[in-house]
């Protein structure tokens, strides 16, 4: 006879439904983005997985509790794909404005005052290319987590309902894993917000600085689509 499981508590499967950006308040670091630490968590992450095979919604041994919480998790992974896409654009409109910033170089006089402001705004140009590099890596972190989360209701369900057999413990320490991936990505959008607001800071000043002499802004200006 088989044995039966009780489906996760939601609170421990469910994505939240929020997205990175409104997860985490506008902080910033000195400390730059520890990539090799993120790829090797994320890599922990990605260990060998155990294949779950697909239930559908309306499958009649399933219990109406089953299906929403096959369908939040189904949803969570559509959602989480999409701040995905939205990030990696974030990311190509911040290289963007880096890379009109360097074209318009020339724009500025030799004075210290100017070569001042173009340092500052090209350091706080870099930092926020890292910020959106770091919050792709987020998003990516945030679907791999959804993904397995998704595996794990669909595993439970079906050994519940006696539609199938799973190692529901490597699944679930799977889960774990993709959640520890996922809290080290996040750590490293907070550092990089805060080294954002310090070069933000540096970079009004020294703005303040060079209009105050008679510097021209337009250079400043940038628009990327």
């Amino acid at each position: 006879m088989r044995k039966r499981v009780a489906i996760s508590d939601r609170r421990s499967v469910a994505c939240d439904f929020r997205s990175p950006a409104s997860r985490l308040a506008p902080r910033a670091s000195h400390l730059r983005f520890s990539l090799l630490t993120l790829l090797c968590a994320a890599a922990a992450a990605c260990g060998p997985s155990v294949k779950v095979k697909p239930i559908s919604l309306s499958d009649p041994a399933l219990s109406q509790n089953a299906r929403r919480f096959l369908a939040d998790s189904e949803d969570a992974v559509a959602m989480t794909r999409a701040w995905r896409d939205a990030a990696a654009a974030e990311l190509s409109r911040a290289r963007g404005r880096e890379a009109q910033l360097g074209r318009s170089a020339g724009s500025f006089s030799g004075d210290a005052r100017a070569l001042e402001a173009l340092e500052a705004f090209s350091k706080l140009g870099r930092a926020n290319s890292a910020l959106a590099g770091s919050r792709l890596m987020l998003a990516g972190a945030e679907l791999a987590l959804a993904r397995q989360k998704f595996s794990q209701v669909t595993a439970e369900i079906a050994t519940q309902h006696d539609m199938a057999i799973y190692d529901l413990e490597t699944i679930r320490r799977r889960t774990d894993e993709a959640r520890k991936a996922f809290d080290e990505a996040r750590r490293a959008v907070e550092r990089e917000r805060r080294t954002v607001e310090d070069l933000n800071t540096a970079w009004l000043k020294a703005y303040a600085a060079y209009v105050k002499s008679g510097g021209n802004p337009a250079p400043f200006w940038l628009k990327v689509e």
